[in-house]
């Protein structure tokens, strides 16, 4: 098959949804195969045109690099497989155009996949193994869910069984832009908790990151700028609520619980067991506490807010010293009494 790979930052979070998946929903198929975007489906291929196909797919090498994004979650219900979806951008459509020719023009598809319909890119989360009956449950799950990622695809593969699993039998480099496309903006902002770092897409905020200095410089637009206002007037205490378009990108649990944390109010504290509770399961606590300590957006999704059962601060991924701050500047501006 032809093949993409993402950056290793993006395998690393869709390996971590693909793992969880797998554990919800008793299924290690989708695992066997390392992250990939597929361009163009499985066919079969005898070994003495193999080198022939190499030759030929260098015509792909004339065009240019470009900027692909994949978001969110979709199924093949025939097949049973969930899978993030690739926008189907001009430049994704020309490659993938141009290798599906190469292909079905002279080589032999295999059948299950030589239908007259134009072949979908995705990236697999989970296939075959599904439990009979889950898969409904899954499609359903998952189609609430956001994922977004922006990477530069740079090259594309042909993809060879090896019996067991794919592997990259050939990689085909595309000529690198003349200028480069970012693939996300950031901006800085000095606040009483140090300099905060702002990254953002061309819609909405995906991380907030405490630094000690700011490391380089800014690549902003009008997403941060929003931001950076916002933040602003947060902590001079003109601002209890923030009104912007959210994107955490993490597993299925992580983003619900922290739509759970994002719904406590400014001034307010919710115990780990409480938010675990809110979930449905009262035994999480210790799940909800490492999903609290990898919210990528901390002060606007509140994780400072959710503390131990007795009061205790207990922990902060930003440093207990941040979390008291934030909890007694909330408590100042929102007419309580401050715990400390």
């Amino acid at each position: 098959m032809l093949a993409l790979v993402p950056s290793k930052k993006i395998i690393d979070r869709i390996e971590e949804v693909r793992q969880e998946f797998a554990q919800n929903y008793q299924c290690k198929a989708a695992l066997k195969n390392p992250v990939h975007l597929t361009l163009f489906p499985p066919f079969h291929l005898d070994d003495e045109f193999e080198q022939d196909l190499t030759d030929r797919l260098k015509e792909g090498e004339n065009l240019s690099r470009f900027i692909l994004e994949v978001k969110n979650y979709g199924s093949f219900t025939q097949n049973e497989v969930l899978f993030i979806h690739a926008n189907l951008s001009p430049d994704l459509e020309k490659l993938q155009t141009l290798v599906s020719g190469i292909v079905r023009d002279k080589f032999e598809i295999s059948e299950k996949f030589n239908g007259d319909g134009a072949f979908h890119p995705h990236i697999t989360i989970g296939r075959k193994d599904i439990p009979k009956g889950r898969f409904q449950d899954a499609v359903n799950e998952y189609s609430q869910l956001s994922f977004s990622a922006r990477f530069e695809v740079k090259s594309f593969f042909l993809w060879k069984h090896s019996g067991k699993q794919w592997e990259p039998l050939c990689r085909f480099p595309l000529r690198p832009l003349a200028e480069e496309i970012p693939e996300e903006y950031y901006g800085f902002l000095e606040s009483p908790l140090g300099v905060l770092k702002i990254v953002t897409d061309d819609h909405s905020l995906l991380e907030l990151d405490f630094m000690t200095e700011q490391p380089g410089e800014p690549k902003e637009n009008m997403v941060v700028e929003k931001v950076k206002q916002q933040l602003s007037d947060y902590f001079s205490g003109e601002r209890r609520e923030f009104d912007l378009a959210l994107n955490p990108q993490g597993t299925a649990f992580q983003q619900k619980i922290w739509k759970l944390v994002n719904g406590v109010e400014f001034g307010q504290t919710q115990s780990y067991m409480a938010i675990s509770k809110k979930y449905g399961d009262s035994k999480a606590i210790r799940a909800v506490g490492t999903a609290n300590g990898k919210n990528p957006i901390p002060i606007i999704i509140p994780c400072h807010r959710i503390v131990g059962s007795n009061g205790n601060l207990v922990g902060y991924s930003g440093g207990l010293w941040r979390k008291e701050w934030l909890l007694a500047h909330e408590a100042k501006f929102g007419g309580q009494q401050s715990l400390f």
